[in-house]
């Protein structure tokens, strides 16, 4: 059909692509979605050739063909197109598996080091959502195109005509998307299975969540983007994963989940089904092995190094949604009192005569801000913008006051009653509320309204 030679030029360029930006996982996915489509594309053409087509004259269409064509579609776009493509979707599933100890261990796995039992696991589930993707998606879809063309009482050739213009075109737009998820799902999978094996034989402790941050990130990767858990954690995970008697049992071992049900809950209490990708449909993102920085009451700030160490210790934090000590926050607090400007006389001409601020010298500017990181009554949040530095935030929903820590430098202030503040609500960022042991969504919230009715501004 014609909209799968488009799909097939789509295909082609994107495994093409893979190999410019050398990612493995993208080409797997590719080829295995060029298998899948071209398959499927094959098997409906029969069924439009054998079965719809041979639809013909001016009786009316009755649901005695609807039934022969159901049942057409079932035989040949389930158990002909699964039985057609298992022999791919393995191959898929060891290439990426191997590929993904590779990753970790940097040499081609022997045939003992690979799971054999994890890729006919694999290979078992997967090939279950193949053969019932026509009954699950598709059937009702089908017959609810029947069932209007028998209440309209239309002819068998029109019927006909309206069946295969389905199949050609809505039809085989929505298994497109189908497939495509599907292909990304069964490499992320694969790969994830192959890197727990390779940090069980590499000896690694911790592995760190890498999702792809643009503009299809979701926000489960977003929220789940830096986490880090212990090895032993996916082991449990891969372990129930192999054991599982059916797909579906599969589902509410690592179940997928909203994004609202994982904000701001520390990595610790989360359900051990997320501690491996997938997770979502079409998901990308990916594991790396890692280490756990030091806690900041165990850094010497005055040391050479000592930023690094904070950097990564504070992005842990809030990657994690971790609390600091009441003793580690007192330490944060009194680095930052000593926080300086990289332009403070520029920054007070420019806003000296804010309304909300009205500081008349660059004296007063700095007892009210140092006021602000001293006293009681303030808020104080981390925040985690990307892979950059992280900052801690001084308010008291009257000033805003971000400094970066690390090279404990003041970078921005924030005031209320203005308009707009975008580098608190950003999708890309992460926050945590420290001082009074909660997480930021309800502060982010009443931010939210304020964006919405013009009353907080970026000075």
């Amino acid at each position: 059909m014609a909209r799968y030679f488009i799909y097939k030029s789509i295909i082609e360029l994107r495994k093409i692509w893979a190999i410019v930006k050398k990612d493995r996982y993208d080409r797997f996915a590719n080829e295995l979605l060029d298998v899948l489509m071209r398959s499927w594309d094959e098997n409906t053409r029969l069924v439009i050739n054998e079965v719809i087509r041979q639809i013909k004259g001016e009786q009316v269409f009755s649901r005695t063909e609807l039934d022969m064509i159901i049942e057409a579609l079932k035989i040949r776009l389930g158990e002909a197109f699964a039985n057609e493509v298992a022999q791919p979707l393995y191959e898929t599933h060891l290439s990426t598996y191997i590929e993904g100890v590779k990753d970790v261990l940097q040499v081609t796995p022997t045939l003992q080091q690979i799971d054999h039992r994890a890729i006919a696991a694999l290979q078992n589930h997967n090939i279950y959502w193949v053969h019932s993707f026509f009954d699950r998606q598709l059937a009702d879809r089908v017959t609810r195109i029947g069932q209007t063309i028998i209440a309209e009482g239309l002819s068998r050739s029109k019927a006909g005509k309206i069946f295969e213009s389905a199949l050609s075109n809505e039809l085989q737009q929505f298994s497109w998307r189908y497939w495509e998820g599907f292909a990304n799902h069964v490499v992320t999978r694969s790969r994830e299975l192959g890197h727990v094996d390779a940090y069980v034989q590499a000896g690694v402790e911790y592995y760190q969540v890498k999702a792809v941050l643009d503009l299809r990130t979701t926000e489960i990767c977003r929220q789940m983007h830096g986490r880090v858990f212990h090895v032993s954690q996916a082991v449990e995970l891969k372990n129930k994963l192999l054991n599982a008697q059916n797909p579906e049992e599969v589902k509410q071992i690592a179940p997928w989940m909203r994004a609202d049900q994982v904000t701001g809950k520390p990595t610790s209490k989360l359900p051990n089904g997320l501690a491996l990708p997938p997770y979502h449909f079409n998901c990308r993102t990916r594991t790396v092995k890692a280490k756990i920085p030091p806690k900041i009451a165990e850094i010497d700030l005055t040391a050479a190094g000592a930023g690094k160490l904070l950097k990564d210790s504070l992005s842990y934090v809030v990657n994690n949604q971790e609390q600091l000590s009441v003793k580690e926050l007192k330490k944060l607090v009194t680095r930052v009192q000593g926080a300086g400007w990289d332009n403070m006389q520029a920054h007070f001409n420019k806003h000296k005569d804010e309304e909300f601020t009205q500081w008349k010298s660059v004296e007063e500017m700095n007892a009210q801000l140092m006021d602000l990181i001293r006293r009681g009554g303030r808020d104080i949040y981390l925040q985690l913008y990307l892979s950059k530095e992280p900052r801690i935030i001084f308010t008291d929903n009257r000033l805003f006051l971000s400094i970066d820590p690390v090279r404990n430098k003041i970078k921005t202030i924030f005031s209320l009653k203005r308009e707009t503040i975008k580098a608190l609500q950003s999708r890309n960022s992460k926050y945590i509320l420290m001082k009074k042991g909660k997480t930021i969504n309800k502060q982010l919230l009443w931010i939210s309204k304020k964006l919405k009715n013009g009353s907080l501004r970026h000075l």
